[in-house]
């Protein structure tokens, strides 16, 4: 593969990252080009050393969008890192592909069970007010405890999803650095 074949096809996996950052990444590649050619290297062998152009993009995506999330972790930058992940692991889907399904599989329940609990908390607190005035005081209060434990059940659980899913993506940052680490590996490798 040349330079020029392997910089179009970069820039064709960087599509989407602000332009500054598509020109300082191509510029760094076409210094390592320029260093390898120095030292008496191939076009093709530098290519070669560097790595799949379309993986280096993928990697150097979601490092991007880790930047950002880290900046500022919103919805939307959240789930730019994990499309940036899961593009990433398409080359990886082997291990983390069916982890990930396993996981958000896992998720989705929670997050259903959370809701259930809710709604069935809110309905046993709604109906203290249906309560017909010949039931013990004793029914009341048990009604009024499950209500508030069932919402308080559904809240916690919402919480804990939150810090769990809070987790993941901080171990796909750590699996994204990983691959810029052997990225970065790769680039000084060729100097």
């Amino acid at each position: 593969m040349t330079r020029s074949q392997f910089l179009d096809q970069l820039r064709r996996g960087l599509v989407g990252l602000r332009p500054q950052d598509v020109a300082d990444i191509i510029a760094d590649y076409n210094v390592h080009f320029d260093e390898g050619l120095a030292k008496g290297r191939s076009e093709e062998e530098i290519a070669q050393k560097l790595g799949d152009p379309v993986r280096l993009a993928r990697e150097l995506r979601a490092e991007a969008q880790v930047r950002a999330w880290e900046e500022k972790p919103s919805p939307s930058n959240f789930f730019a890192v994990l499309f940036a992940f899961i593009g990433l692991a398409a080359i990886d889907f082997v291990v983390l592909l069916p982890v990930l399904g396993w996981l958000a599989l896992f998720a989705f329940i929670t997050l259903v069970l959370c809701i259930v609990f809710v709604i069935c908390g809110i309905v046993a607190l709604v109906s203290l007010v249906h309560v017909s005035q010949f039931s013990s005081p004793a029914s009341g209060l048990a009604r009024f405890a499950a209500g508030v434990g069932l919402v308080a059940l559904g809240t916690a659980l919402a919480a804990s999803l939150t810090l769990f899913a809070q987790w993941v993506v901080g171990l796909l940052v750590k699996f994204a650095r990983l691959h810029y680490k052997l990225l970065k590996q790769v680039e000084d490798g060729s100097k």
